[in-house]
């Protein structure tokens, strides 16, 4: 889910529903775009990055190594140091 605040094309943020414990996840990328995201940038991410693929995998969510998004490439699990666009790392 992409939620924005109206008024504020800059402040969306990334949730994903993890239906086994029925609570929703704040994706977090650490790329230090600390205000928020605009409708393009999740357009991208679902374009570019293949952001559903993280979704599908809900392990790579869990997992204490974090995630890696490349362009045109499904999510995969990697270790800190190689994360670019990354989440819970």
């Amino acid at each position: 889910m992409f939620v924005i605040v109206t008024g504020d094309p800059q402040s969306g943020a990334f949730y994903v529903l993890y239906r086994k414990r029925g609570a929703w996840l704040w994706v977090d990328f650490e790329e230090e775009q600390y205000g928020g995201y605009s409708i393009g940038d999740f357009e991208v991410l679902m374009r570019e990055y293949d952001f559903l693929s993280l979704v599908e995998r809900p392990g790579l969510l869990r997992g204490g190594f974090g995630w890696l998004l490349q362009p045109g490439k499904p999510a995969e699990m990697v270790g800190e140091s190689k994360c670019k666009i990354r989440g819970t790392c």
